[in-house]
C-alpha cells in the first residue's frame, strides 16, 4: 500500500469515528433530557394525585373531621414505607392551627398559594439547606365548617440523583 492510500483510509477512520461519537453524544443527550422530562412528569401527576385524595378524603368527612385526618395519616405512612425513594408530607391545617402533619416537610419552605380546586395546582420546587429536593404544592379543602389548607411536599432527591 501506498502512503498515500493509508493517509486516506488514516482520514476516514478518524472521521467515521468523530461522527460517531457525534452521533452516540446527541443521543445520549437526547435520552437523558427525555428521561428527565418523564421523571418531572411523573412526579408532578403523584404529587396531583396524592393532593386530590387528601382534599376527597377531608371533603367526605364533612362530619367527623378527626376521622379523616386519621384517614389521611394512615394513608401517607403506608405510601411512604412502601416507596421510601419518593416519600411525601402533608400538613393540615385550619386558619391558626396545624390539625394533621405526616411525613416530611421541608423547614423553611414557601408552599405556593392554595389552589381553589385540586385540578388547577402550582408545584414548585424548593432545595432545602440540606441540599434535598422537594416539590411543593397546597390546595384548599371545602367542607362545612373552618376553611383547611393541606400543604403537600413530595421529596425528589433520590430521583434527581438517578
Amino acid at each position: 500500500m501506498s502512503v498515500r492510500l493509508l493517509s486516506i483510509v488514516w482520514t476516514l477512520v478518524l472521521w467515521f469515528t468523530a461522527a460517531g461519537f457525534v452521533v452516540i453524544g446527541a443521543m445520549s443527550f437526547f435520552l437523558f433530557r427525555t428521561l428527565e422530562r418523564s421523571q418531572q412528569r411523573d412526579a408532578r401527576e403523584v404529587l396531583s394525585s396524592r393532593v386530590q385524595d387528601v382534599v376527597a378524603a377531608l371533603e367526605g368527612s364533612d362530619d367527623d373531621v378527626n376521622e379523616g385526618l386519621e384517614g389521611v395519616r394512615t394513608a401517607i405512612e403506608r405510601e411512604n414505607t412502601i416507596r421510601p425513594r419518593s416519600r411525601f408530607g402533608v400538613a393540615v391545617r385550619d386558619r391558626d392551627r396545624v390539625l394533621l402533619t405526616v411525613g416530611e416537610l421541608p423547614s423553611h419552605a414557601r408552599f405556593p398559594p392554595p389552589a381553589p380546586r385540586a385540578a388547577s395546582l402550582q408545584i414548585v420546587n424548593h432545595i432545602s439547606a440540606s441540599e434535598r429536593e422537594f416539590l411543593l404544592t397546597s390546595a384548599q379543602v371545602h367542607r362545612r365548617g373552618p376553611p383547611y389548607v393541606v400543604d403537600v411536599a413530595l421529596e425528589q432527591t433520590a430521583s434527581r440523583e438517578t
